[in-house]
């Protein structure tokens, strides 16, 4: 139902990161880290996760957006930050 909204209760930090060129968004990545505590299975406790990465398709019209979801995926890795 769409006024429902589901979370993963194993899941205790989410961020959201874009890369932004000449004001359009053109990639975007959805981050989870797993709680560390007993409730949580023992191969995802503490664990950072990619949920999901989007990025526009390289465009004629909007030259560098091929390389603008580089970077993003790029600081992926160091975050969410504690």
């Amino acid at each position: 139902m769409p006024e429902e909204f589901v979370t993963d209760p194993r899941v205790g930090e989410r961020i959201a990161l874009v890369a932004e060129e000449r004001g359009h968004v053109v990639a975007a990545a959805r981050l989870k880290r797993y709680r560390a505590d007993e409730e949580v299975g023992p191969h995802h406790r503490d664990v950072g996760e990619i949920g999901r990465f989007l990025r526009h398709p390289p465009a004629a019209f909007r030259p560098g957006t091929g390389q603008a979801a580089d970077p993003l995926m790029r600081a992926c890795p160091a975050c969410p930050a504690r």
